[in-house]
């Protein structure tokens, strides 16, 4: 399971059961930046194998539900 890198966050760890949905860093190099500013940990080297907890973000940042089109745009 993954573990949080947010800091003082112990979502993943054994201590704590909470349920919560984990993303990874994004691998462009830009993105990653600004996801290591946001985390705010300094002399921490992230990398896309880590996760970040969705209790990090605001609910309107994430996109639980995508939808997918075909090639004609017809929704799948």
């Amino acid at each position: 399971m993954p573990r949080c890198i947010a800091p003082s966050c112990t979502s993943g760890y054994d201590t704590n059961n909470e349920k919560v949905h984990f993303f990874h860093v994004p691998k462009d190099e830009n993105l990653m930046k600004l996801w290591h500013s946001a985390i705010k940990r300094k002399n921490f080297n992230i990398n896309p194998k880590q996760s970040i907890c969705d209790k990090h973000f605001r609910p309107t940042d994430i996109l639980w539900n995508r939808t997918i089109y075909d090639k004609q745009g017809n929704v799948r």
